[in-house]
């Protein structure tokens, strides 16, 4: 008897699609990249502002490896999620906020099978070393001495959302309203700290590393884990190419280069 062409590939993709489903996101990806031998590919990667220490070192690192160029495009991870729902031409999401990953996903602009959670980030109390008091704790934003403070907009920034809940567990957060000062980015919070526009801010830790500041960790208990979360993108330029940089980042190589930066492994 002979058998339809067409129903045989039908059910072959039908077979490829169910194993697929099967494999947990971890093992989609190869730890060590794979040399591309096209020349010339670009991948466009939208990242949290929180990553740009991190990810300029892993862009570096993956182009020496591979050949394939990293463009990082950096702002908050609420922003570049609208972004990427309105047509963004991106490879790959990286995130501050697995949220914002799942809700791109559910639209079909992220492949689930991709989905990573492979850093935590936290977030620490900084003040410009210019400043006369140097604050511990989060009880003493609310010394007369302290007159601003700076954040990301918690309504689309993860790291903004983090330190509101923070303040609101330690008991302040009502009492330091007309002291806020909203940031696009937490990367931008930094600066208004460095400046001197802010005298203090709550910040990444990643990213609080710099001469102009000094920093105190914050109790992880007085907010939800920061988790960063990859996935790439369903209409990426270059598929192949952007699975083995998502691999990369979450494998041996790519976590140390995380952890040089201040982030720190999810819990397994």
């Amino acid at each position: 008897m002979l058998v339809n062409k067409s129903k045989l590939f039908l059910l072959a993709i039908s077979a490829s699609i169910f194993l697929l489903i099967l494999v947990p996101a971890h093992a989609f990806f190869s730890e060590e990249p794979k040399i591309d031998e096209t020349p010339d590919i670009e991948l466009t990667v939208a990242a949290a502002s929180a990553l740009r220490p991190a990810f300029e070192a892993v862009a570096v690192r993956f182009q020496e490896k591979t050949g394939v160029k990293v463009v990082l495009v950096f702002s908050s991870s609420g922003n570049l999620a609208r972004q990427i729902s309105h047509g963004a031409p991106i490879d790959l999401f990286a995130s501050a906020d697995t949220g914002y990953v799942e809700e791109l996903i559910e639209e079909g602009h992220l492949l689930a099978e991709t989905k990573e959670v492979y850093a935590n980030g936290r977030i620490v109390l900084a003040s410009n070393r210019n400043f006369a008091v140097e604050p511990t704790c989060l009880e003493d934003l609310l010394s007369e001495e302290v007159d601003r403070i700076a954040l990301a907009n918690p309504s689309y920034a993860p790291y903004g959302l983090a330190a509101k809940e923070a303040m609101v567990e330690a008991g302040i957060w009502e009492s330091v309203q007309d002291k806020l000062i909203y940031a696009d980015t937490v990367f931008q919070a930094l600066q208004y700290v460095q400046s001197g526009n802010a005298s203090v801010g709550i910040i990444a830790e990643a990213i609080a590393n710099v001469p102009e500041v000094s920093s105190v960790p914050l109790q992880g208990g007085l907010y939800n884990p920061v988790e960063h979360t990859l996935a790439v993108a369903t209409a990426a330029s270059y598929p192949e190419a952007a699975v083995n940089l998502a691999g990369f980042i979450g494998g041996s190589e790519g976590v140390a280069i995380m952890e040089e930066h201040g982030f720190y492994n999810p819990a397994p």
